[in-house]
């Protein structure tokens, strides 16, 4: 697998198409490809064009977040990502699955791997991002033939990309057709417990992988994790957009959830958030409600969200975290603004008394800074 990791599996990875995930790839596998790639050595002619369109894409998808950066090589930091990748998806495997002990063995080696930290700059995070963009779209395609009646019934399965040659036979021979579905390895077949420390070193190596998909419920989100990637201007425009683009209200409401936690006790025994981080998080909140009046569906926005909640406390407690500094407020978006304002302040505490408290509490500790 590794002489031919980037052709069967990192360009699938970044392109679309069918990957192929196999024995588990750790540091020595990574550091042989290291040395493939390099200048002195001369990887098989597929490796070298997979290389080659794999620096393409990655490009082109780094042009679409605005940054203009030559092709990302494939790296140290790239190897180990795409490696981390591999093993979190082998974790699924279903010669692996029912194996606890090898599982941790895996899931341990794919936390090493992408234990890498935040990215440094605004270039290494879409360069990072641009390399596992498409991960959560991974999907496992299942066959399967049933035959007898529902209550002695003989199931043949299969998960690799077509049906066998004996599943089809015995489709044919009890005229049972063979029955496909997708689902998704990200969301629907998921991960061990024993892969969280995994999942959460890379995201915390690929903010932006985490802050693209705020409705995830496990691990949950983590704003300790996704700032590093919003600090960026380019990048937080994005990622507001894509909040947007799923739906205001519930992607605003899961920022909010996940801010409580980060305001209150910290996560995972690191200190609470500071001033300084909740009014950021607070601001770009609001951001994403000012792009919804702008351009996202016309629907008012319910005064029992915790969406709602945040932006009518804040509303009280500290005016400057909602406004833009350069808002007219007595016309035009700034008008609809106040108005919706107005109209979550009288609604939302009757509605969420105890959670809308917590967020006086939040924005209390916001407008300290």
């Amino acid at each position: 697998m590794p002489r031919h990791f980037v052709s069967h599996f990192v360009l699938p990875m970044v392109k679309g198409g069918r990957l192929r995930v196999g024995r588990p790839v750790g540091w020595p596998a990574v550091a042989r490809l290291l040395r493939a790639h390099d200048a002195s050595h001369a990887p098989a002619r597929r490796e070298t064009w997979a290389t080659a369109e794999v620096a393409r894409l990655r490009q082109l998808c780094a042009a679409g977040f605005g940054v203009d950066a030559g092709p990302f090589p494939l790296d140290e930091s790239s190897l180990r990502l795409a490696a981390a990748g591999h093993d979190l998806l082998l974790l699924g495997h279903p010669e692996i699955v029912g194996r606890p002990r090898e599982q941790e063995r895996v899931a341990k080696l794919a936390q090493e791997l992408a234990d890498l930290g935040p990215p440094a700059d605004l270039c290494e995070a879409v360069a990072r991002y641009s390399l596992l963009a498409r991960l959560p779209d991974v999907v496992r395609v299942e066959h399967q033939v049933r035959v007898g009646p529902s209550w002695l019934r003989f199931e043949l399965r299969a998960t690799r990309g077509s049906p066998s040659a004996a599943m089809r036979a015995l489709a044919r021979l009890t005229s049972t057709p063979v029955a496909s579905r997708r689902r998704g390895w990200w969301t629907e077949i998921g991960f061990p417990v024993c892969a969280d420390g995994a999942i959460e070193a890379l995201f915390r190596a690929c903010p932006l992988l985490e802050a693209m998909d705020p409705m995830r419920l496990h691990p949950p989100l983590s704003w300790r994790r996704i700032l590093p990637a919003l600090r960026f201007p380019t990048l937080g425009r994005v990622v507001a957009g894509r909040m947007v683009e799923i739906g205001s209200e519930p992607a605003g409401s899961a920022l909010v959830m996940a801010l409580l936690r980060f305001g209150s006790a910290g996560e995972r025994d690191e200190a609470p958030a500071s001033g300084e981080e909740i009014a950021f998080a607070i601001r770009f909140v609001a951001h994403v409600h000012w792009l919804h009046q702008l351009f996202g569906a016309n629907r008012e926005l319910a005064a029992g969200s915790d969406f709602a909640a945040l932006l009518a406390a804040a509303a009280d407690v500290e005016p400057r975290l909602l406004w833009p500094p350069d808002i007219v407020r007595d016309r035009g978006p700034g008008l609809r603004f106040a108005r919706t304002l107005e109209r979550l302040r009288a609604e939302t505490p009757p509605c969420v008394p105890d959670r809308y408290r917590a967020m006086r509490t939040l924005c209390a500790l916001a407008a300290s800074f």
